[in-house]
Parts: structure tokens; sequence; C-alpha cells
């Protein structure tokens, strides 16, 4: 018997992902390792200030949470951010000292003046969930 939905039978095909938590201290070799496309085609350039930038980062620093950033795999293995260009953005640009980032209790912090045991418990602690 036919499908009915012959298109729809060849063109659906739902996501079946996993969730992998990325420390934030390695995300420029994530986009090299994943060849990771920050700017397809349909997304829309970066928007956010960068108190909007420096208050997130520092949400997550003071133990806040976000949601999970979507990543599609293409055919030639290479990858592209779906959803979440805003926030990884914003952890890229703090890590490489672009803004200081803003904590809850209004304390701010640079990455460069974290030591070296900082930077390695923070990069263990603050994640991006992919």
């Amino acid at each position: 018997m036919r499908s009915e939905n012959v298109l729809l039978d060849r063109i659906y095909h739902p996501l079946h992902g996993s969730r992998v938590d990325y420390s934030i201290r390695n995300l420029d070799s994530m986009i090299k390792l994943w060849m990771l496309d920050l700017d397809p085609e349909y997304q829309r350039s970066h928007v956010w200030t960068r108190e909007q930038q420096s208050l997130f980062v520092g949400h997550l620093l003071s133990g806040g949470e976000t949601t999970q950033l979507i990543i599609n795999e293409l055919p030639d293995q290479s990858t592209e951010i779906v959803d979440g260009k805003q926030r990884f953005t914003a952890c890229l640009q703090w890590v490489n000292n672009e803004f200081p980032a803003t904590t809850w209790n209004g304390e701010t912090i640079w990455y460069k003046d974290l030591d070296h045991v900082s930077t390695t418990i923070l990069g263990n602690r603050i994640t991006l969930p992919f």
C-alpha cells in the first residue's frame, strides 16, 4: 500500500540528537573541529549588545543555566548553528577577552584576569549544552 503523503515521507526525517556539554574555554577549538559555521544563510546577524552579552556570561558564572544550543550536521560533515548563535558568540567573545562578564552581584570579571586554576575550574563547570 502506497502512502498518501509520498512527498512528506520523502523529505521528513525527525532529528535524533544527543546532548553534549561543551566547556566554554574550548569554543575556538570546537569551531575548527566541527567546522562550525556561525553564519549560515538563514541565521540573523549578531544582535546582542555588549551589556546583554556581559549579563548572559555573568549569569553562567553565577551558576545560571541556559537552554540547549542546536547544531545541524551537513552532508559534508561540517556543522552550522541553528539556535544559540547569540549565546555562543557571547561566551566566545568573553573567553577572547572582548568584554568583562557582570555577575548577579554586580562584580565584573575579565577572562584574562583568571588564573590557570580558575580557568580550568570554570571550564569544567561552565558549559554550553549542545
